[in-house]
Parts: structure tokens; sequence; C-alpha cells
């Protein structure tokens, strides 16, 4: 009798070490599972930021691009709107009814951004600043299990400055004008107005002047180089002079 109580005992202890144990790994593989699941978000998390910082990273490269390729056509058509103005031999004459502005630099920059990025925004151009105010962007990610359940939102309105001078774009293409005008009625009191007018020299800009008949043509390059078209080169802002 002795013997079989002693055997249900060590039956009942077997058990209920075995409720113990089982009890202790479950415990221990929902806390794994848990701190999984709590890393498991952390990276995704991490992975959202840094795709953040990706994506404003390619915008604010798009809009420096952008801004390099409208330079570079604003110059090509001597910074004018074509519609109003007289052509001569490629080179558009500038006067009081053509005169450029920097309204079609903003005009092209617009057009190249929306090109590169497919998305809507909205920019300023004071002085020589410009700003470019993207729509707002969204990214979540979201998990739901036995042990945990996550939503992770991240919004963000990405927005850039950029100073067009540092990037060696200089857009002082009225101040250009005004400065030729001037030196054209100097030019008018000497013998030869045309020669006098071949030593203008644009600010900022290293300036090359012809004539062909009653026309002076100028083209002007910048100091910088600019990638532009798949090529390193310089912009050459292209206008004529009636003399």
């Amino acid at each position: 009798m002795m013997k079989a109580q002693t055997s249900i005992f060590e039956a009942t202890l077997v058990f209920f070490l075995l409720v113990i144990c089982g009890y202790a790994l479950f415990s221990f593989i929902g806390l794994d599972k848990r701190a999984e699941s709590s890393i498991i978000a952390s990276t995704k998390a991490i992975d959202m930021y840094n795709g953040n910082t990706r994506a404003e990273f390619y915008l604010e490269e798009a809009c420096r691009l952008a801004a390099r390729e409208a330079f570079y056509e604003t110059a090509a058509i001597g910074a004018v709107n074509s519609a109003d103005c007289r052509e001569y031999n490629g080179y558009f004459i500038w006067e009081s009814s053509c005169r450029p502005s920097n309204s079609q630099f903003a005009s092209v920059f617009k057009k190249s951004l929306e090109n590169y990025t497919g998305k809507k925004f909205e920019s300023k151009l004071e002085n020589s600043k410009l700003t470019v105010n993207f729509e707002e962007s969204a990214m979540n990610v979201s998990e739901s299990n036995n042990f945990m359940s996550y939503y992770i939102n991240y919004t963000f309105n990405p927005s850039f400055e950029i100073e067009l001078k540092k990037e060696g774009i200089d857009l002082d293409f009225e101040k250009v004008y005004s400065s030729i005008l001037e030196k054209l009625v100097e030019c008018r009191q000497m013998k030869n107005t045309v020669t006098c007018m071949k030593d203008f020299k644009a600010e900022s800009w290293e300036t090359s002047v012809s004539s062909d008949n009653e026309y002076m043509l100028f083209d002007l390059n910048s100091e910088k180089q600019f990638f532009v078209n798949d090529e390193l080169q310089k912009i050459t802002l292209k206008f004529a002079l009636q003399v």
C-alpha cells in the first residue's frame, strides 16, 4: 500500500513538473516572439526613415538638375519670350518690346522638374533664391499577429531652398540689358559705334561680340561649366542688338 501511494505521488510530481516546464517554455517563446516583433517594428521604422532620406536627396538633386537645364534653355533663347521678339540669324533681338527677364527661367524650371519627379509642387523665384515646396508624401507599414500589433505612419513635406548664384547660375539678365544699353549710349558718341561695342564686357560672363551688317551679335559664356544634356559645358547667353 505504501509503494502504491509513493508511485501516485511521484506520478503527480512529474505531471506538475511537466506543466510548469511547458508553461515556462510557452512564456519564453511568447516573450521571444514579442521581442522579435519589437525588433521588426524598429527595423521597419528605420527603413522608412532611410527611405525618406533617400527620397529627399533625390528630390533636392532633381531641383538642382532642373535649375541647370532651365538656365541652359533660358540663356539659349536670350532669356526672352520668343513670341514677342524678332530674330536675326538665330539670335533674338533685344529691344524695348523684347526685354530679357527671369520669367522664362521659372517657366522652364517647372517643366523640367515635373519631368524629373512627376510630383506636384510650388516654386518661387526671389532674386537669386529658388524655393521649392513639394506636396505632402506619406509612408506607412503595419503588422498584426498573436504577440504584437503595430502601425507606423510617416509623413513629410519636402522643401528646399537653392541659392542659384552659389550654384553658378546668374540670372541677372536685366542687369546685362541695362549695362549694354549704357554702353550703347556711350559708343554712339564715338566715331565707330561697332568697334566701341566690341569692347563691352558683361559682369560674371565671358563676353564675345561680333558684328553682322547693322546688328551686334553677343555670345556670353558662363564662367562655370554645367553638366547639361549628358555633357559638361558652359552656358551661352545669345542675343542680338541693332546699332
